[in-house]
């Protein structure tokens, strides 16, 4: 065993230069025969330091080794690669399991660190992200891409490629498994935070057009590929002999038998964007409370347009909205000047034919009531005699007697 107290020039007569890619082959070997996490990690990170300060040996090799780990499905392994990528891109440091004496065999060459980053993301983004390969190896493409931009913010590469990683990261917010999800939004986040003014507006702009236009990056998909688990969705109908609704043919099958073709268009699997919504939100936006109170007309209008939307989930996401928008600020004048319409909305959203709309209308319903309560109240005066006026009568017609159209 090599002691870590060695001097470089000790190591390199102990292994000898030309045993360097011996020893590179023997770590390829280990790591595709191994299944053990933790003798995974000790290896994966080995070949990382080996490979820092040594031009001779394969890049290609070393970063398919590193790749094919992912189909352990093992957290805390795809994390210490992405650490090992990590100080590959970068050229400087390494894990503190790794004697820094091993990684000190060569100097690093910062050109060499530009190439090695370059292609690391290409495969990343193009094999992984992009490319035919099983829902855990997505989760691991996140991680790696979030442990370089942690590590190798400055990097040219990371620089020039912010753009295709920002893309990267598009589909990986759209995919139905929440923690690639957390990841991917924790990215998308530190991606803004480490631009400079003019690249984040830039980026910026592109997520807007991805986001108004509907235009989300999507991975090939063909009749048989399955875009839900068994019990997501249920079965189908008798009508159409019955069995799981999991796979594109069998969700395509369901929408022409409804007369709705183009639902499969408007079909989101992604379920929980909630925490990833949010944390680009807290990046793009400074000020929100600021930026809310701004666009509160637009945002009222877009509500107000699609909360009868024909997707529910549109229907749903707008009744939280509502919700949020009433409880948060209860005694603003374009608040109350809406209210009677507001009502009017839950009171029809009470009524969806499905259940977690009805639940939602029933919980801003609620918060309608308090707002409604707190802005009537006499200590008021004049404000609060206008609110009476305004909100009592819409009750008095809707809210005891309501005929939904």
């Amino acid at each position: 065993a090599v002691e870590s107290t060695q001097s470089t020039g000790d190591l390199v007569e102990v292994i000898g230069s030309e045993n360097l890619e011996k020893l590179h082959q023997q770590f390829i070997t280990a790591i595709s025969q191994t299944k053990e996490q933790k003798t995974l990690i000790s290896l994966t990170s080995g070949i990382g330091s080996l490979h820092v300060h040594n031009k001779s040996l394969r890049l290609d090799q070393t970063l398919n080794s590193l790749f094919n780990t992912s189909k352990h499905n093992l957290m805390e392994l795809n994390f210490s690669t992405g650490e090992t990528l990590s100080l590959m891109s970068s050229g400087a440091g390494s894990p503190p399991t790794i004697p820094d004496v091993l990684v000190n065999v060569m100097q690093p060459g910062v050109a060499r660190e530009t190439q090695i980053t370059k292609e690391v993301l290409q495969k990343v983004i193009r094999e992984y992200v992009l490319g035919d390969v099983r829902e855990t190896q997505l989760q691991a493409a996140a991680i790696w891409i979030l442990s370089l931009l942690k590590h190798c913010s400055d990097s040219v590469s990371i620089r020039s490629y912010r753009s295709d990683i920002q893309h990267a990261l598009s589909v990986l917010l759209s995919n139905k498994d929440t923690v690639t999800q957390e990841i991917a939004s924790e990215a998308l986040s530190l991606l803004y935070s480490t631009a400079d003014e003019s690249t984040k507006s830039h980026l910026i702009d592109m997520l807007k057009f991805t986001l108004l236009n509907e235009t989300v990056p999507h991975k090939h998909v063909d009749m048989e590929t399955k875009v839900f688990s068994t019990e997501d969705l249920g079965k189908l109908p008798s009508s159409l002999g019955g069995g799981n609704l999991t796979t594109y043919k069998e969700l395509c099958s369901l929408a022409s038998d409804m007369g709705q073709p183009e639902m499969i268009y408007q079909y989101d699997p992604s379920l929980k964007v909630q925490q990833s919504m949010s944390n680009i939100w807290s990046v793009m936006v400074s000020k929100p409370k600021e930026t809310v109170d701004r666009y509160l007309r637009e945002i009222i209008a877009d509500l107000k347009s699609n909360i009868h939307s024909r997707i529910w989930r549109t229907r749903e996401s707008c009744s939280n909205a509502l919700g949020d928008l009433v409880r948060t600020r209860t005694h603003n004048d374009v608040i109350l000047s809406e209210m009677p319409e507001f009502w009017d909305l839950v009171l029809r959203l009470m009524d969806d034919i499905k259940e977690s709309v009805r639940k939602s209308a029933s919980k801003t319903s609620e918060v309608l009531s308090k707002a409604s309560v707190s802005v009537c109240n006499i200590e008021h005066g004049a404000r609060g005699a206008r609110a009476i006026s305004t909100i009592l009568p819409v009750l008095l017609d809707l809210g005891i007697v309501f005929q939904c159209s």
